[in-house]
């Protein structure tokens, strides 16, 4: 039971310096001394940096990112989305380190893109059949499905663009609730040219009763 805690409290600890400082710049040794414990103690349980990267994703991001993943089936309408947009934020607030610097994980870690290579073909064939899906059911305007699956990518950039600025807005007072807000700006702005009249509508109408102020996100910093 111990040893199992000692791991978790080694994952917990490693998460918050890696969203805080970046990975790239965070050491084993920064991270026992942020435990109080001797790196030989965190050796014990995990071999270097990258181990406990993997076992972040193992034990924490996959299964969370399959949950969310698995949400996609059941998006019906505007509200359906925005939950999903908002759900899949808050995912990647929560493990923001690795998807601001996946191109340098992946250099520094060939076991973690064999890992990560599942899951980038399970997102990749499960927005695929959502954008035909969509455009099946007259919410997406029947373009090429490249075009559709292309703006889901595009939306997806700017989320992972965003992410870099998270900690900044934080600090200058910016709540996680406006910064989800204007990503939604950002992110719903890469989707509507492949909306149908209906969908555009249904969307504005739904940011509309949750509050959504757009001059308010206009004015924060890019």
């Amino acid at each position: 039971m111990k040893s199992k805690k000692t791991r978790e409290r080694i994952l917990d600890a490693s998460l918050e310096l890696f969203n805080k400082r970046k990975a790239s710049n965070v050491s084993t040794v920064q991270i026992s001394a942020a435990m109080s414990i001797s790196p030989g103690n965190l050796y014990y349980y995990y071999a270097n940096k990258e181990d406990v990267i993997r076992c972040l994703w193992d034990e924490r991001m996959s299964g969370k990112l399959d949950e969310l993943l698995n949400g996609v089936a059941d998006i019906k309408t505007a509200a359906d989305l925005l939950d999903f947009i908002k759900a899949g934020l808050e995912y990647m607030i929560e493990y923001r380190f690795f998807y601001t610097e996946i191109s340098t994980l992946f250099i520094n870690d060939e076991k973690l893109v064999e890992i990560y290579r599942e899951a980038d073909k399970k997102m990749r064939d499960t927005f695929s059949d959502f954008v035909v899906r969509m455009g099946e059911e007259g919410k997406f305007i029947d373009h090429d499905e490249a075009i559709r699956i292309m703006s889901i990518q595009n939306a997806v950039a700017v989320a992972e663009q965003m992410l870099d600025r998270y900690d900044v807005y934080l600090e200058r007072g910016i709540t996680k609730e406006d910064f989800i807000g204007f990503s939604w700006l950002r992110i719903i702005s890469t989707l509507v040219p492949v909306f149908e009249d209906g969908m555009r509508t249904e969307v504005r109408e739904e940011l509309k009763a949750r509050g959504y102020n757009k001059e308010k996100y206009l004015e924060l910093p890019r």
